[in-house]
């Protein structure tokens, strides 16, 4: 047959199979695999298709106009691509905020507003994951926290970086500027009461816990399927770890967690 590779495929599980296989140069799909292969596509049956989902931002007529619903979604997934990152992760929390109050906006599109939202809670909790594991030299918490704070508040470049481009700014325009130096104070006083107003404490306290971060990777699994359910159902009956993170998210937003969950009841 001249054929330079061979792939067998076997309901065999027996693992001398495999080590046979590889001492004949031939991949050997084993029992173990196939079953794998079986219970994704059993998921499959209960879980929507990103096509599917599509369509259903396809049937939004006024999906485009009423803030580029698909825009936003697709610009959470693509971030994934981009870079693991606490600007991401800002943009992210920012997209999810758009859906939450959609929720409330659209009486005709509530389900897959909430479809929307947990997905994006589901790729937040991934960056919050990566993000924890880059911090997990900070063996002190008080530490860690901090480092959340700056994250939630600075972004990636922090708190010192973010000080030194502003100053530089500023010493530009005191230096070269008519009333430079007048104008430098006001706008230095300016975007310090301008980051002082963004609250991330709510955020800081909840995600820098260590019984939060230890969890936060099975959080998104379950976002994520909550997300793409066939039959979907809101996230009421969900574990505490999903109502915890959505309650701290809602209040970051200002969103009243009784109304949001009055909102969703019929759903």
């Amino acid at each position: 047959m001249n054929a330079t590779n061979a792939l067998v495929a076997t309901t065999d599980k027996n693992p001398d199979v495999k080590e046979f296989g590889k001492k004949l140069d031939v991949f050997v799909l084993d029992g173990n695999f196939l079953n794998k292969i079986n219970k994704f596509e059993e998921g499959l049956k209960y879980r929507i298709t990103d096509e599917e989902l599509y369509e259903l931002f396809s049937k939004y007529t006024l999906g485009k106009l009423d803030g580029d619903w698909k825009g936003i979604y697709e610009d959470s997934k693509s971030l994934l691509a981009i870079g693991l990152n606490f600007d991401n992760l800002n943009k992210l929390i920012e997209n999810a905020c758009f859906f939450a109050e959609q929720v409330l906006k659209t009486s005709s599109q509530k389900e897959l507003a909430l479809r929307c939202f947990y997905q994006i809670c589901s790729f937040i909790a991934i960056y919050i994951d990566y993000v924890q594991k880059e911090l997990s030299f900070l063996e002190d918490s008080s530490l860690r926290e901090k480092a959340f704070s700056d994250g939630f508040r600075y972004g990636s470049r922090g708190e010192a970086e973010i000080k030194h481009i502003i100053d530089m700014s500023l010493d530009f325009v005191e230096n070269y500027s008519e009333n430079g130096k007048t104008t430098a104070n006001q706008a230095r006083l300016n975007i310090h009461k301008d980051f002082s107003k963004i609250s991330t404490d709510i955020l800081t306290q909840y995600f820098s816990k260590f019984d939060v971060l230890k969890n936060i990777f099975n959080t998104a699994i379950e976002f994520e399927r909550i997300s793409m359910n066939r039959n979907f159902e809101n996230h009421t009956s969900s574990s505490v770890e999903i109502k915890g993170f959505i309650g701290v998210l809602l209040d970051y937003y200002s969103i009243d967690r009784v109304i949001f969950l009055n909102e969703i009841k019929s759903i």
